[in-house]
């Protein structure tokens, strides 16, 4: 899955899936798969995220929330 600009919140993110590209920041399972892909470029968006998972009765969801620290 790819991190990518959200195109309905402002300053917000969502997720496609998608192939690892020259210059993206991976973050691998501990089995090394690759889990989430993320453009340079947004790498700073996403200090201080969580990605986490969801279950909601319309199936499973994927999100970002801010870390509490």
């Amino acid at each position: 899955m790819r991190s990518v600009p959200s195109p309905t919140k402002p300053n917000g993110l969502g997720l496609t899936w998608d192939r690892a590209r020259e210059g993206d920041q991976v973050v691998k399972s501990e089995g090394g798969r690759n889990i989430l892909l993320t453009q340079s470029n947004l790498v700073t968006e996403l200090e201080g995220m969580v990605f986490d998972r969801k279950e909601m009765p319309q199936g499973i969801g994927f999100y970002f929330i801010q870390a509490c620290l």
